[in-house]
């Protein structure tokens, strides 16, 4: 795990150096575990031929995702955002949803900011966590909507996210297509 998180912070040239030394077995194990948005940076920064071979160690799951975001413009937040994304539906209480994120997900940055979708996955609203502790338990997710979230659209620049996030003082914006579909997050330390 140690592995992961340092392969993380390295920069993507000294990145590739490492990884084409490690067995294929090894490889595999790092580049799975990465979060959606390293991992991407990672085939990002490779050649079509590089690209092609670290697809083949992927499981299903994260070979299709990069496959996906690959087809993007190389400056569009799609190519950096995350897919991690803690969402939640509005109907559920504020204690059904503490257990839902305590059991789904893991401590992370994005975890600041829940996603309300509906069962389509489009996009409601956000909701800081300090919402669901300063709230009781009984309460609806919907009662303590605001009707205001900002996001990105996937097909936006990375220049465009950084004046939104200048515009809207966000840690964290969503990535939504046409549809307004959550599809992903950004992160102000993305950017």
């Amino acid at each position: 795990k140690n592995q992961v998180i340092v392969f993380s912070y390295l920069d993507t040239f000294l990145q590739k150096k490492i990884i084409e030394n490690f067995s294929s077995k090894k490889s595999a194990y790092i580049l799975n575990r990465l979060n959606s948005d390293d991992r991407m940076m990672f085939f990002s920064s490779l050649t079509s031929l590089d690209q092609t071979y670290f697809l083949s160690l992927l499981n299903k799951k994260n070979k299709a995702n990069v496959e996906t975001l690959l087809g993007y413009p190389k400056n569009s937040v799609a190519r950096i955002m995350n897919t991690n994304v803690a969402t939640i539906h509005e109907e559920t209480t504020i204690g059904e949803g503490f257990l839902h994120l305590k059991s789904n997900y893991q401590d992370d940055e994005i975890i600041n900011v829940i996603f309300v979708v509906k069962e389509d996955n489009t996009l409601v609203d956000d909701v800081p966590i300090r919402a669901f502790v300063w709230n009781d338990n009984d309460k609806k997710v919907k009662d303590i909507l605001d009707g205001f979230c900002p996001s990105l659209t996937i097909t936006e620049t990375k220049e465009d996210a950084v004046i939104k996030f200048k515009e809207y003082d966000r840690d964290v914006l969503p990535v939504v297509n046409e549809a307004n579909i959550l599809l992903g997050v950004v992160t102000i330390d993305d950017i």
